[in-house]
């Protein structure tokens, strides 16, 4: 039951085609366009069918580009994982750990001022 229907891996595809070109999830009126002849409520069948055997993941319900293809649809199309941007971490003088800017007060700097005055 796990195996994908030629739709199904036909849908992935373009879904790999438009992270690769695009690099964003397309929507489902965008999947119903590159199938000559394939509804929308066609196109969204399959990728449910996609969301039932894990290759896709729905993150919201009723939202555009809400979806991210899984560990198992990443390795079906052969696509590395996204690369995510992470701000590093500073600690400030005052010992709270902070995403500010060098010279910019924390919340830890205005706690320690409210509390001394």
């Amino acid at each position: 039951m796990n195996r994908l229907t030629r739709p199904q891996a036909k849908t992935l595809r373009a879904i790999g085609k438009s992270l690769r070109k695009r690099g964003i999830f397309p929507t489902i009126p965008e999947l119903s366009a590159n199938f000559a002849g394939v509804t929308t409520s066609a196109a969204a069948s399959h990728l449910d069918g996609l969301v039932r055997k894990g290759y896709v993941l729905r993150r919201y319900t009723r939202t555009a580009r809400s979806h991210q293809l899984t560990r198992k649809g990443r390795a079906y199309l052969d696509i590395p994982p996204p690369i995510v941007a992470v701000t590093p971490v500073r600690s400030c003088a005052c010992g709270y750990a902070t995403f500010k800017a060098p010279g910019e007060p924390c919340f830890g700097c205005w706690l320690i001022r409210r509390r001394a005055s």
